[in-house]
């Protein structure tokens, strides 16, 4: 496969599995990622790369293509948002995004909030539905992680659950204050805990081990994608 065919063919398939994640189809977009590296293996096993282990994990002095410095390349971890932040900075990421989303969604009717996307997709109600969700899924592992030693932390197909109005309050903003109400609580006990415990370990069904740290860096990092969707679809209800 030629060099520039690789090329577009990794970005059009990378492309998609970005608008995948942003609609929340993680295990889809992992096909379309798997399916990426799959093509890039093979370019690089035709390039005829060095294979042993010590020349592949010492990185060199600078980049043989661009020249740049060894100190500022980048670190690509093992599973998508498990680069991990500091947990001020994750405390201050999920004390954060609430707030922008009440900005968002700020002076919409209820049927502006369920109004679906023009494409068939999300409702601003799913979206807000799905960041309550996933926030239930981020308190319950806290407590997890806090009562037992290395803890089981299910899969959970959280984006799944958007759609499903099964025991929902009747109004977005009533959805809302729950996603905000567990917020503060999770914040809450994140802020009391020794800095230690932020470290504590559990086995993720699909991630491996994973720690506090890395679990409120990843639900903090997931929000983010969610916040151009809602400012997409509410420039569309106005």
């Amino acid at each position: 496969m030629q060099n520039s065919h690789v090329t577009d063919t990794l970005v059009q398939i990378l492309s998609l599995a970005l608008r995948l994640e942003n609609e929340g189809q993680y295990n889809i977009a992992k096909i379309a990622r798997a399916t990426a590296d799959s093509i890039s293996r093979r370019a690089a096993w035709e390039m005829n790369l060095p294979n042993d282990k010590e020349t592949l994990t010492n990185a060199p002095e600078k980049c043989p293509t661009c020249g740049a410095w060894g100190g500022t390349f980048q670190w690509f971890p093992p599973v998508y948002w498990l680069e991990a932040l500091d947990p001020a900075e994750a405390l201050e990421r999920l004390r954060k995004t609430p707030l922008e989303v009440a900005a968002l969604i700020e002076g919409l009717s209820e049927e502006a909030l369920t109004r679906p996307a023009p494409d068939g997709g999300w409702a601003i109600r799913n979206v807000v539905s799905h960041l309550r969700d996933a926030q239930g899924v981020l308190d319950f592992r806290i407590d997890l992680f806090l009562k037992e030693k290395n803890p089981v932390l299910e899969m959970k197909q959280v984006w799944k659950w958007a759609k499903d109005e099964t025991e929902r309050p009747p109004s977005t903003r009533e959805i809302f204050e729950t996603y905000l109400s567990t917020r503060r609580e999770v914040i809450a006990k994140l802020e009391t805990i020794p800095l230690a415990d932020w470290w504590r370990t559990g086995r993720h069904e699909e991630f491996g081990v994973v720690s506090i740290k890395q679990q409120a860096s990843y639900f903090a990092s997931h929000e983010l994608t969610h916040l151009p969707q809602i400012e997409r679809l509410v420039k569309q209800v106005k």
